[in-house]
């Protein structure tokens, strides 16, 4: 025999509103299972109980009666609507229950029901245009089983649906992502047919950075070459003075055989060999002086 819903749970204790809307249901028939782990409290309500109501009321019925004992409690709702109600009103005023309840129970059939158009053509026939993919063709019979146990069992109407696929638009963020996959490919595919397929192609943004660094490597360089001639002036114009120095021995060692003093001539070319390499090194210091300069 079906009781009041607050002379079954009597201890229990709720806000205002939702004990204006349980006040008016009826428990019909309570079942525990022999584990005594499970509940179910089948109720029937003249008045739409939404979905977040329902499971405050497990939650408080869990809370409050079972404490910390291990008791899984559901609720099974039906409702005694009049009969003004129709599927089409019923949609309007029950969508947002029905969604969440159905994302409760599987987030791809409530992403499914949420981008789908609903369009009545009748008061109790829906159509539903869903976008194609995968996902939505291997879903949509149990989200259509989902939605006539609502609209026929839980709240007892006459109620058809059809579907329809439409193609899926794409997205301006799905394209311009792929065209920036399109690109990359294409640079490194360029770097390929260049011999140097590991090193993807430089972004246009790096470019300048590229630029600049092979300018200033440039800069570097011409420096360098730049000094090196004046180097290269330097140990050309010694080379040129020592190679003078020796000629102008060599003519003085000829002359001497025209000298009659022996031991003149002797001291002669022995005044000469010191004069060379005293002048030699001097050249030398100066030649060393002025590459440290240059450095």
């Amino acid at each position: 025999m079906p009781k009041e819903f607050f002379d079954v749970f009597p201890t229990l204790k709720v806000n205002d509103n939702l004990r204006g809307l349980l006040s008016q249901a009826t428990v019909t028939r309570v079942t525990v299972t022999s584990a005594r782990d499970r509940m179910r409290v089948y109720l029937e309500s003249p008045r739409l109980l939404y979905w977040q109501s329902v499971q405050d009321t497990e939650h408080e019925i869990r809370r409050q009666i079972f404490g910390n004992a291990s008791m899984d409690v559901k609720i099974i709702v039906k409702f005694q609507l009049s009969r003004q109600s129709t599927p089409r009103t019923l949609m309007q005023e029950y969508e947002s229950s029905i969604l969440s309840e159905i994302g409760d129970y599987n987030i791809f059939l409530y992403s499914i029901l949420r981008q789908a158009e609903c369009t009545f053509t009748a008061d109790d026939e829906m159509m539903l245009t869903i976008e194609k993919n995968v996902i939505a063709e291997e879903r949509l019979e149990e989200l259509l089983q989902i939605l006539e146990k609502i609209f026929c069992e839980r709240c007892g109407m006459h109620f058809k649906v059809q579907t329809v696929f439409k193609e899926p638009v794409e997205s301006k963020s799905h394209k311009n992502s792929e065209l920036r996959i399109q690109q990359e490919v294409d640079a490194i595919l360029q770097n390929a047919v260049l011999g140097n397929p590991e090193e993807p192609q430089n972004l246009p943004e790096e470019n300048g950075q590229v630029e600049a660094a092979k300018a200033e490597g440039k800069a570097e360089a011409a420096k360098k070459e730049k000094a090196k001639p004046e180097k290269t002036r330097n140990k050309q114009q010694i080379c040129q003075k020592a190679e003078e120095i020796s000629r102008e021995k060599e003519d003085s060692v000829l002359d001497f055989p025209e000298e009659t003093d022996l031991a003149a001539c002797v001291a002669r070319t022995i005044r000469m060999c010191f004069t060379d390499v005293t002048l030699k090194v001097n050249l030398w210091r100066s030649s060393r002086s002025r590459e440290r300069w240059v450095k």
